[in-house]
This record gives C-alpha cells, sequence and structure tokens, in this order.
C-alpha cells in the first residue's frame, strides 16, 4: 500500500492510500461479507470470525450465501420455523433439526426460487453447499454450544 499526496488548488494537501488489486479485493469482501452476516442469525458471526484465518474472503461469502439458503430453506419450507424472522433462530433450534430435515433441504436444493429467480445446482454445487453446512455444526459441536452431529453421520 502506496500513501500519495495531492495540493488542491485551494492548497490543502489531501493524502489517501493507493492499494494493490488483492488489497482492494479483500476490503471489497470484507464489506459483502459484513452485509451477508445481517442477514443471518447472529450467533453465526463467531463461526465465520473462526474460519476467517484459515479460509479466502471468497469462501466466507460463498459460504454465508450457503447457509442463509439453508435458513431460508427453513423458514419458508418446515412447519416449526414458518413463522420465524431470521434472528430467532437459536444454536438449540440448529441442533433439534432431524436427519429428514438436511435430507429435505439436500432436494430442495437441486432447484429453488431465491429473489425470484430459479436456482439450480450441480453435483458439485450440492456438495459445496453441503459441506458449507457440515463445517458450519462441526464449528459448534467442537465447541460443545451443541452436542449432536447425527445429521450428518
Amino acid at each position: 500500500m502506496a500513501n500519495k499526496e495531492n495540493t488542491s488548488d485551494e492548497g490543502l494537501r489531501v493524502s489517501y492510500d493507493v492499494k494493490t488489486y488483492h488489497e482492494q479485493k479483500y476490503i471489497d469482501y470484507t464489506l459483502r461479507l459484513r452485509e451477508i452476516l445481517k442477514t443471518l442469525p447472529s450467533f453465526a458471526k463467531d463461526y465465520f470470525r473462526a474460519i476467517e484465518p484459515t479460509t479466502s474472503a471468497n469462501t466466507r461469502i460463498s459460504y454465508a450465501y450457503d447457509i442463509r439458503v439453508f435458513f431460508r430453506f427453513l423458514m419458508e419450507n418446515n412447519p416449526v420455523y414458518k413463522n420465524y424472522t431470521i434472528d430467532q433462530f437459536t444454536l438449540a433450534d440448529i441442533e433439534n433439526l432431524e436427519p429428514v430435515d438436511i435430507e429435505e433441504y439436500q432436494e430442495y436444493l437441486k432447484v429453488y426460487k431465491n429473489d425470484e429467480k430459479q436456482v439450480t445446482n450441480t453435483e458439485k454445487g450440492l456438495a459445496r453447499k453441503m459441506s458449507a453446512l457440515r463445517s458450519f455444526y462441526g464449528y459448534y459441536f467442537k465447541r460443545q454450544a451443541i452436542s449432536k452431529t447425527r445429521l450428518f453421520l
């Protein structure tokens, strides 16, 4: 990162940082992730903070979108969560899901609507979304915030 100084017509010195392409991309991704996190349950922030040192900014954004799809699925398709808002979810809610809930989610992922556009996933897309969810669950299990991960066995 380099600092540049210019003198304006009024004689004021203006200093600004010139960032490399990668530095600017990292900043852009960080800001985008913060916006996506606002659309997830509050406890999700802990997970994303924890995976930051071992994942790229792009991976974290992809995982955030994938996990958001999961919570939207629950609110739209699971009768227990029909009247939920995103901020009402707790760790107990994800711990209490049954294997059939995850199976229904996998079926849903094949073709679903996202902001009025139809989304389809290939096997690779399905695998990544399930990987994001397994990682999400695994984080809370390792920290003993939830006691079961039987959903993925």
